[in-house]
């Protein structure tokens, strides 16, 4: 007598795969869809952050260049770099702006040998 014959655990067919390659397909299109939603979402974010930066007002090399022509007494200079950082955010309130937005280039370094 021979021993049993081979155990087939499970009959392979197409109609048990079915399920299972619809389940990743949906789970394709899923993530690539997010992955459009979110580029879409960045380029509309930085296309706002450009605009709000280029509405009209003067960056701070503009003034600079303004100021170093003659154009801009040294007055009208800080009070438009002043509101510039402020508008920027870049000054805390009530502050001159001198000790935050200019770093300390040395300036207050002892002499040598001391």
């Amino acid at each position: 007598m021979l021993g049993p014959g081979p155990i087939i655990l499970a009959d392979p067919s197409i109609e048990e795969a079915v399920p299972i390659f619809m389940i990743c397909g949906v789970l394709i299109i899923a993530l690539v869809g997010s992955m459009l939603l979110a580029t879409w979402m960045r380029r509309r974010l930085k296309a706002n952050d450009t605009d709000s930066t280029g509405s009209g007002g003067f960056t701070l090399g503009q003034l600079r260049q303004l100021h170093k022509t003659g154009q801009m007494t040294a007055e009208e200079y800080e009070r438009a770099r002043l509101a510039l950082l402020a508008s920027m955010g870049k000054l805390p309130a009530g502050g001159t702006g001198l000790s935050s937005a200019r770093p300390n280039r040395g300036m207050d370094l002892p002499p040598p040998g001391k």
